[in-house]
């Protein structure tokens, strides 16, 4: 008799076909050069208001290499530059498409930062080609870009 999945089983094969393993910070500021990658094939970029705590902000600049197979996600980040404009770049591990470009702002000046204004991430560009991206609309995108987060750089929003 064959077993059939339960939601909760089917739901895990879902989060581990799109995410992988869990990641962990790295160590050290990941670079573009660390991987080959593509650009978006058929990009679609959206406005966005995601804050991030200082804390976390380090995990995201640090960004994620893949060691293995089960390691899903590339990241890294350009920046901030001068003007406090980061770009946070996601690629899939295995085919080094890129799936989402995020552009965040991070406070540089001292009446900002006495201020306590948070790091915020400011629009969103996303692979939208659907051979690349289950439900490629906006929400989806900026779930998607939550949950590698969240998931591969342990942020915590």
């Amino acid at each position: 008799m064959a077993h059939q999945l339960s939601t909760s089983e089917i739901a895990a094969l879902r989060h581990w076909s799109e995410f992988g393993q869990p990641g962990e910070p790295s160590p050290r500021r990941i670079q573009a050069t660390d991987w080959k990658t593509t650009g978006f094939r058929k990009p679609i970029k959206s406005p966005w208001n995601q804050s991030v705590p200082h804390e976390q902000l380090p995990k995201l600049i640090n960004g994620f290499r893949p060691r293995e197979m089960e390691d899903k996600w590339f990241i890294y980040t350009d920046g901030p530059d001068d003007r406090g404009r980061a770009l946070i770049h996601m690629a899939r591990s295995w085919t080094g498409h890129k799936m989402a470009e995020i552009e965040m702002y991070v406070p540089v000046g001292p009446s900002e930062l006495a201020a306590g204004v948070l790091p915020v991430m400011t629009s969103i560009t996303w692979e939208s080609n659907e051979e690349c991206i289950r439900g490629n609309n906006e929400q989806r995108a900026k779930d998607t870009a939550l949950r590698v987060c969240s998931w591969i750089l342990c942020v915590t929003f």
